[in-house]
């Protein structure tokens, strides 16, 4: 009888110790399955980290490099601006204001810092028209002030040239 209890009890209770041990299985491979979903999670943040540090440092040693090389134009002679085109110049203020990195443009176009900086104060926001237009009033104005200069220097030379006029006083009083 006892024989038949242990086999009844076994009858009954190894589905349950199956079905529990499926279930403790599957708890435990899920819990395996969110170490591992964590630690992937962890090595692509340490990843992305590292990469960003990576880009940093080298945009540090270009950087660096960038400012050397600025530097280094700023000590060479400035070549006049005036040689440029109004569409080149309204090019480069536009690939700077998109780009962000002033040095990168300049060397690209072959144009020293000074350059760039004296055509953007002067020329921000204009199109190539309105360029066209403030170069030939600037134009306009030297002619316009060596022709004044011109003009003072002849005064000056008339006034210097003409005779002492009298006081009016003639003599008579």
């Amino acid at each position: 009888m006892k024989q038949l209890f242990i086999k009844l009890y076994d009858l009954i209770t190894a589905p349950l110790y199956r079905r529990l041990a499926r279930d403790l299985t599957l708890q435990l491979q899920e819990i395996s399955q969110s170490y591992i979903d964590q630690h992937e999670m962890l090595t692509a943040k340490m990843l992305d980290e590292l990469l960003r540090l990576n880009i940093r440092v080298e945009q540090t040693e270009l950087g660096q490099l960038a400012k050397q090389e600025a530097k280094r134009q700023l000590e060479e002679p400035v070549e006049p601006a005036n040689e440029l085109s109004e569409e080149t110049i309204f090019d480069l203020i536009n690939q700077a204001a998109k780009s962000l990195d002033v040095v990168d443009v300049c060397t690209r176009n072959n144009i020293p810092l000074a350059v760039f900086y004296e055509l953007e104060g002067k020329y921000r926001g204009l199109d190539p028209a309105h360029i066209r237009r403030v170069k030939l009033l600037e134009a306009t104005n030297i002619e316009l002030r060596r022709l004044l200069t011109q003009l003072m220097h002849r005064q000056s030379m008339d006034r210097e040239l003409q005779p002492a006029k009298p006081n009016g006083n003639n003599g008579h009083d």
